[in-house]
């Protein structure tokens, strides 16, 4: 990276503006940059929730502060917006209490309906958007989804099993979460990315809190990292070779929703405590909720109760397998 930008309010309202303007076939916030020459299809999706706006300091940096055009090698890079609505609502809120409530404007899209198509659905903003955007996203040969959370948290890779560990390398992310995506209550956006026989090249990233500069950099860099490993960029002159890294990859196996509201968590459990097996978890009127193994909790609440049955109180996951890349 060149140096560490600034992004403030009114540059990333301007930058949203651009973006969800931009069209690909008419389908609107999706913005492609074509090489030319014959290479791999990369998507980087920003925004799959309004208030991750790293998404957008991403956007603006490649293509106003150190555009790919002109440094593209081969193949296309598509940036997509995927929750315009979401994001302009973010954007427009007058406080951090409004923002917060403009994750999604009707149907969060990392949970989606299993029964997507049906016409029960077509009334969600949501749903019309990825039902958009599912031609977009089926071209992609890998592709990388921005997030961000809620509290300071570590970079994080979110990966299937068996993922492509080569298209990580140099992402400033140590922590990996596989299979999450498979345990969790309905179906992520990036389930539709891509092709089947592909789907070990698709990952997302947590980038940090969502508003911090940190995460912002932290995005940049993951990008421009996964383009130098696509062999679509050119590594930087200026950038000394990547340093061999260690991760620590947790399989989630598991995760814990609670079946009425009768339910509490016994405690506030930590994100990746250590947790025996048979610690109870939760109770309510049916039976505990236990500890299903040795492991440790993720993506814990700050309550004993979650705001909505619809959502996961928390993950599971094995002990962290040890790696060097």
């Amino acid at each position: 990276m060149k140096n560490t930008p600034q992004f403030s309010k009114g540059t990333l309202a301007g930058t949203f503006e651009t973006l969800s303007q931009s069209l690909w076939r008419e389908i609107p916030g999706v913005y492609e940059i074509d090489s030319g020459k014959p290479g791999p299809t990369i998507g980087i999706t920003l925004h799959t929730h309004g208030n991750e706006p790293s998404g957008l300091a991403i956007f603006h940096y490649f293509t106003q502060i150190d555009a790919l055009v002109g440094r593209i090698l081969k193949g296309k890079v598509i940036f997509v917006l995927n929750n315009i609505e979401a994001t302009r609502k973010y954007l427009q809120a007058i406080d951090a209490t409004e923002q917060k409530r403009y994750r999604f404007v009707d149907v969060n899209i990392n949970r989606l309906p299993y029964d997507l198509f049906s016409s029960d659905n077509q009334n969600y903003y949501e749903v019309r958007r990825v039902i958009e955007l599912i031609p977009v996203w089926k071209q992609f040969e890998i592709a990388l989804d921005v997030h961000s959370t809620t509290l300071p948290c570590p970079p994080m890779i979110i990966a299937p099993p068996y993922f492509d560990r080569s298209l990580i390398r140099g992402i400033p992310a140590q922590i990996i979460l596989s299979n999450i995506t498979l345990v969790q209550i309905g179906k992520p956006a990036i389930g539709f990315y891509g092709k089947s026989e592909i789907q070990r090249s698709l990952f997302g990233i947590e980038t940090g809190s969502h508003e911090s500069p940190e995460s912002f950099v932290c995005g940049i860099a993951s990008v421009e990292a996964l383009l130098v490993n696509a062999g679509v960029l050119e590594k930087s002159q200026e950038t000394d070779p990547v340093p061999q890294m260690s991760y620590s990859d947790y399989f989630v196996a598991s995760s814990v929703v609670f079946p009425d509201t009768s339910y509490s968590l016994t405690r506030i459990f930590g994100n990746f405590e250590r947790v025996e097996k048979g610690v109870i978890l939760a109770t309510g009127t049916g039976l505990n909720i236990v500890m299903p193994f040795d492991g440790h909790t993720l993506f814990c609440k700050e309550h004993l109760k979650p705001l909505s049955l619809s959502e996961e109180v928390m993950f599971i996951a094995k002990p962290a397998v040890e790696f060097v890349l």
